[in-house]
């Protein structure tokens, strides 16, 4: 899949582009200690191999996939999609959004979650969405709501990064939903 807006390429990542990947999840981190819901020292500690065997993982196992919006050689910023069973029923997952600040608020965010959903319902066959996002995070929430997300729950202390415990919203959405 290569699709290119402008002089953007949203694609997903291979084992190639773990070195993109270690730097970017490193920076984001950097930025903020509960991106990913990793505690910083450990994702701070993971290096190259880790991200590439966590690629090829993905490649072969074919329930996972990381899709990434490229400009030249410089991601810009990635989002994740895997199959999840949520209430009985396999949903379609996506997590791990993230934009390098400098290209925010410029329609990437929206380009990776709209090709992430589109992705889930050529692979997989999958007509629901599900993602979750920390309840401060009101810009991440805006964007998912634009994108024909609707909050459908609160989950209390959903994960934990080092000892302090996080809210989420849950937000779903079904193919054919406004914004979609």
């Amino acid at each position: 899949m290569v699709k290119e807006e402008g002089v953007v390429e949203i694609r997903f990542l291979e084992p190639e582009d773990a070195l993109s990947l270690m730097q970017l999840r490193h920076r984001a981190i950097r930025e903020c200690d509960i991106y990913f819901g990793t505690p910083r020292r450990v994702e701070l500690a993971r290096r190259m191999p880790y991200y590439r065997r966590q690629l090829l993982r993905y490649r072969m196992q074919g329930r996972a996939a990381l899709i990434g919006a490229w400009q030249g050689e410089q991601l810009l910023g990635m989002t994740g999609i895997r199959i999840r069973n949520h209430r009985g029923a396999l949903v379609g997952l996506i997590y791990s959004t993230f934009i390098e600040q400098a290209f925010r608020g410029q329609g990437f965010g929206k380009l990776l979650v709209e090709e992430g959903v589109r992705q889930i319902q050529a692979l997989w066959q999958i007509e629901h969405f599900l993602m979750q996002v920390e309840v401060h995070n009101l810009k991440a929430l805006k964007l998912y709501q634009n994108c024909g997300f609707e909050i459908t729950e609160r989950q209390e202390l959903a994960f934990w990064i080092d000892g302090v415990g996080h809210d989420v919203f849950v937000l779903e959405a079904s193919a054919g939903t406004p914004g979609k």
